[in-house]
Formats: C-alpha cells, structure tokens, sequence
C-alpha cells in the first residue's frame, strides 16, 4: 500500500514539473516569435515622415502655436509625474548585411556561429547561452520567417543576419552585454566580410552605437 502511494506520488510530481516546463517553454518561444516579427518589420517600417511632410503642409503661425502647445504638455508632464526610476525590458538590434549581390554561405556561417560559442536552437535560430541555458545573445536570419532551416548547412545561405540581446540580463550587466554582442558582430563582420548596420539596415554610425552602449547602461545597477 505504502509503495503504491509513493508511485502516485511520483507520478504526481512528475506531472506538475513536465507541465511547469512545458508552460515555461511555450511563453519562452511566444516571446522570441514576437522579437523576430518586430526584426522583420523593419523593412517594411517607415522610420518617420520627412522634413518636407512634417512642414509642408501646415502654415508657420499653426506650427509655432502647435510646437508652443507641445512643449506646455511637456512641461505639465514633467511636473505631474515623476520620471521612473526602473527601465522597461528592451530588446536591441543590430543587422549584419552580406555585401552587394552575395550571400553568407551557410556551412560557413555555422562553422563560425559554433566557434564562437552560439548552439542552434529555440525557434530555429542561434543563441548564445549562459551557465543556466539562458539566452544572452541571439542570432536570426534577414529573411522571413527568421529561422535557419541548417539540413544540411551548405544548402543554405542569406543575405543578412539579425542580433539582438534582451535587458535587463541575468547573469551580466547591460553594458556588458552590449560589449558582447559588438564583438560577436564585429567579428562576424570581419569573417565573413560583412556589414554592420543598425536596426533599420543602414550603416552603423558612431552616434547610434554610443546611444545603444548608453540604453544598455542604464540596465548596469538593476
């Protein structure tokens, strides 16, 4: 009698754990397929309206009464409630593009995810992971729907490739994070003789990369 108890037990036991996993492993992938949905929208995303749209269309006294409007919300704003304290989890982009008219070759991009330390996985694209399996960077392709199909390696290729890192991380500070990730893609870009571009796909310039290193910052002491 005792030993049929403990087997129900067991039994028991072993039901809540595979469903706590299994529920874990669900809204791990819901919020990957998020992540990999915003990536891809960016080429189809307008950054913003022109100078022209912005200023064309509305007489100068409606613009200074509107900009005059805007800035005393601002101020009002500001006044009423107090600037957070904690950031919002944020997720930050960089693209690698192959160059004009060629493709990262797919052997060669594996052969060189794993040596620096990525493993194909979730959602079928490449993760970079800490001591307790937890994602620190992640590696997605251009293309749509965003994953790897890597059966066989040489059978695939693409023109670019996303990487991205979520904050605030675990196991390193923001800014740590950040370096990582500018070294992986630097690296990448050196070997496979690609370019570094920001998260709308145009060169990475100096400005973007001190705003990205300082968004990670403010994940430092969290």
């Amino acid at each position: 009698m005792d030993t049929l108890r403990l087997l129900i037990g067991v039994i028991g036991l072993l039901l809540i754990a595979g469903l706590f996993f299994y529920e874990h492993h669900r809204a791990r992938s819901m919020q990957y397929r998020s992540i990999i949905e915003r990536l891809l929208s960016w080429k189809k995303r307008k950054v913003g309206p022109s100078l022209g749209e912005l200023l064309g269309t509305q007489p100068q006294d409606e613009r200074i009464a509107a900009s005059r409007q805007q800035q005393q919300r601002a101020v009002e704003v500001d006044e009423m409630e107090p600037m957070p304290t904690k950031p919002e989890p944020a997720v930050i982009y960089l693209a690698l593009l192959a160059q004009e008219g060629s493709r990262f070759a797919g052997d060669e991009l594996y052969t060189l995810l794993l040596q620096l330390g990525f493993n194909y996985g979730e959602m079928g694209i490449f993760h970079r992971l800490d001591l307790q399996g937890r994602p620190l960077i992640s590696i997605a392709n251009l293309h749509e729907p965003g994953s790897f199909e890597i059966d066989p390696p040489e059978q695939m290729s693409t023109a670019g490739l996303w990487l991205f890192i979520q904050l605030p991380a675990v196991s390193q500070t923001g800014s740590e994070l950040f370096d990582e990730l500018m070294d992986v893609a630097t690296r990448l870009g050196e070997n496979l003789q690609g370019r570094l571009c920001d998260a709308h796909q145009q060169p990475l310039a100096e400005s973007e990369y001190y705003r990205m290193r300082h968004q990670a910052a403010a994940y430092d002491d969290l």
